[in-house]
């Protein structure tokens, strides 16, 4: 990343959900863009110390997910019934939905 990795971070799988949710949905969080759902191990690696990481994969990721979250200290699986930005895109999710689910996990 250009920029200094925050305290906050989200790990989203796909560079363009991961654009989305930086520039639409986050606010005051690093977004780092996985290719997929098996290479999300050096955006682990980087935010190891970091205070609160959300790992949000596309449907179906479920299992690894959950497995990533329970493996990784600070790390909370986001599940989604339809990729992130579909769900933007349609109207369903906004910033302040968005942080809302965030702040439950």
């Amino acid at each position: 990343p250009s920029e200094a990795i925050k305290d906050k971070v989200i790990i989203c799988e796909g560079a363009k959900k991961s654009i989305v949710t930086w520039f639409h949905l986050a606010t005051d969080y690093t977004v780092l863009a996985s290719a997929s759902n098996t290479t999300i191990k050096p955006a682990l690696d980087a935010t190891k110390d970091c205070g609160k990481r959300f790992l949000i994969l596309d449907p179906g990721s479920e299992r690894i997910a959950f497995k990533a979250a329970k493996e990784n200290k600070n790390l909370k699986a986001v599940y989604l019934p339809v990729k992130i930005d579909n769900l933007f895109l349609a109207g369903h999710l906004s910033r302040h939905t968005f942080n809302a689910i965030l702040n439950v996990l």
